[in-house]
C-alpha cells in the first residue's frame, strides 16, 4: 500500500504583493508557497497556522480557501 501525506499551502497576500519561496533542492532551485504536512489529528486550519508560524513566525488570519487539489507520486 503507498502511503498518503497530506500537506496545506498558504496563498499570502499583503500590501498587493504575494510570498513565495525559494526552496534549493539538490535537483535544483523550485518556487513554491509556504505550507507543510498534516500532523496527525490536526486540522487543515491548525496545520497552516502551525507550519506558518514555524517557518516564518507569521500569525495569520485565513480568509477563505481558494480550493483542494489532490496530487499523487509513486515513491519507491
Amino acid at each position: 500500500m503507498p502511503l498518503v501525506l497530506s500537506s496545506v499551502k498558504a496563498l499570502l497576500f499583503h500590501q498587493g504583493k504575494f510570498l513565495i519561496l525559494k526552496e534549493e533542492l539538490h535537483k535544483g532551485d523550485v518556487w513554491d508557497l509556504p505550507g507543510g504536512k498534516i500532523e496527525y489529528g490536526e486540522s487543515p486550519s491548525e496545520a497552516l497556522h502551525r507550519e506558518l508560524f514555524e517557518e516564518l513566525h507569521l500569525k495569520i488570519e485565513m480568509k477563505f480557501s481558494v480550493g483542494v487539489w489532490f496530487f499523487f507520486s509513486k515513491t519507491h
